[in-house]
């Protein structure tokens, strides 16, 4: 998630895992859309889940598309467990995806017990649902469109491509360089994420590209990168980013 570091300790900091040169394309995306009865019962009614274990081998936090605007806005959620206090937390977030700025953003915390086992609680987002009419966000279909690459684009196509250059620091293997780039069989090539390694800020242990949303309105896609980081001292933290990329406009 964008500016917002998740810290946890579920273990996976101190496993071991070779993280070497990458260089491949990805034929399919690892995780799919699903529906959810409960969700749709829930006050914001979204209808898709994406897990962060389909993507980095955990499943304490949960990604919800919730809906686009025609002017390129998209909302979303990030529902994370945290076992130690027996609680959730809800990030509500609200971004421009032609720009990349985070347009809106809530935090809120509650315990299990008042979420009486469902997905969200009752006292879910006055804030955020006003907010979403306010920018004319529309909620999301049952019919989520998730794509996977190569996707067609019209008479062209598009595929992606992720590159990983590892590197060592304090004897622990990190993602010293990421690039995430969009291939067209007839635009060419465009970067859409790149990373590098800065001396002082939490290092980048992996990172997965969990799916790619398309927009209803316009051929704009929502990329969704998950991200693991090695903090100070050892703490681990996993969030999410998501990408906005045009599937026509912005080529070299």
């Amino acid at each position: 998630m964008p500016h917002i570091e998740l810290s946890s300790d579920f273990g996976f900091c101190t496993m071991p895992r070779a993280i070497t040169f990458v260089l491949f394309i990805l034929f399919s995306m690892p995780v799919a859309a699903q529906s959810s009865p409960e969700f749709s019962r829930s006050p914001i009614p979204v209808s898709a889940r994406f897990d962060i274990g389909n993507c980095l081998g955990q499943d304490f936090a949960v990604f919800y598309p919730v809906g686009w605007s025609e002017s390129g806005r998209f909302a979303w959620i990030m529902r994370e467990e945290n076992p130690e206090s027996n609680s959730f937390s809800f990030y509500y977030n609200i971004q421009d995806l032609s720009s990349g700025e985070m347009i809106w953003r809530s935090v809120k915390k509650f315990s299990r017990n008042d979420l009486k086992n469902k997905v969200f609680p009752d006292t879910t987002g006055a804030a955020f649902s006003t907010k979403l009419k306010e920018l004319n966000i529309v909620l999301a279909s049952d019919d989520v469109r998730v794509k996977k690459f190569p996707m067609a684009s019209g008479p062209d196509t598009l595929n992606i491509q992720l590159n990983k250059q590892n590197g060592v620091i304090k004897e622990k293997t990190i993602l010293n360089e990421v690039e995430l780039i969009l291939q067209s069989r007839h635009l060419g090539n465009k970067t859409v994420y790149f990373r590098q390694n800065r001396e002082g800020s939490p290092a980048l242990q992996d990172l997965a590209l969990c799916a790619a949303l398309r927009s209803p309105y316009e051929q704009r896609l929502a990329l969704i990168l998950c991200k693991r980081y090695q903090g100070f001292d050892d703490v681990c933290s996993v969030r999410f980013q998501v990408i906005g990329t045009h599937m026509t406009d912005g080529w070299k």
